[in-house]
């Protein structure tokens, strides 16, 4: 009986450790580093920066020159 059951077990624990495996997901715009290391506040202009990291996700409510770029990592 045991000698059955072992080979069930160990297919039950492959079955629950496979669902396991880390999902990443990413939602929204990430800056990637060149990016970031591409542009300088005060030293472009909004054409390079849409040129590098294209139109905002949002432009804030109380300053239109404000340009919010969202993502996130997961």
């Amino acid at each position: 009986m045991i000698r059955y059951l072992f080979p069930l077990v160990a297919a039950l624990a492959a079955v629950v450790t496979a669902g396991c495996a880390p999902v990443v997901d990413q939602r929204g715009f990430v800056v990637p580093q060149e990016g970031r290391d591409a542009l300088r506040p005060g030293a472009h202009t909004r054409e390079d920066v849409l040129a590098v990291l294209g139109s905002p996700t949002t432009v804030a409510p109380f300053d239109e020159n404000t340009w919010l770029y969202m993502g996130s990592t997961t």
